[in-house]
């Protein structure tokens, strides 16, 4: 997703009555998953408008918000202003990632794998940078979902 309109259309999806339900049930599963805490650090891949990485930063996570877009990553920071979030952003791409290797407790992907060249090389990056007994959450509804 490219462009300030692109990425203002992506978020204001979620307001709708279908993304509003999404989310709601994509939240509920995550919470149930995920485990925000002051000490850990956590990547969420494919941030895309930082929905999921501001609510784990207001949680007390440290978390870093990474997505090739620049426009997506400008909503995020929007974002976690608005919900007085520290957030980190880095524009970057999930199958070279930018940092050095077991620099996460927690990695998040969503609905983000199905639209990379190469998903496996992904998955290999995102394990990379995950600290040893770390989580790796991913979670995929399909490019072509309804």
């Amino acid at each position: 997703m490219e462009g300030p309109e692109a990425a203002r259309s992506y978020a204001s999806w979620f307001e709708t009555p279908l993304g509003r339900r999404v989310w709601a049930d994509e939240r509920r599963e995550l919470r149930r998953l995920l485990r925000p805490a002051a000490k850990r650090r956590g990547l969420d891949a494919g941030a895309g408008d930082g929905r999921l990485a501001v609510e784990l930063a207001a949680q007390g996570a440290r978390v870093t918000a990474l997505d090739l877009s620049a426009s997506m990553l400008g909503l995020a920071r929007q974002r976690a202003r608005r919900a007085d979030a520290p957030l980190e952003t880095v524009q970057g791409d999930i199958e070279t990632l930018p940092f050095p290797p077991a620099t996460f407790h927690q990695v998040v992907v969503v609905t983000v794998l199905c639209f990379v060249p190469d998903a496996r090389k992904a998955l290999m990056e995102l394990a990379r940078v995950l600290k040893p007994g770390g989580s790796l959450v991913v979670g995929e509804l399909g490019r072509w979902s309804l």
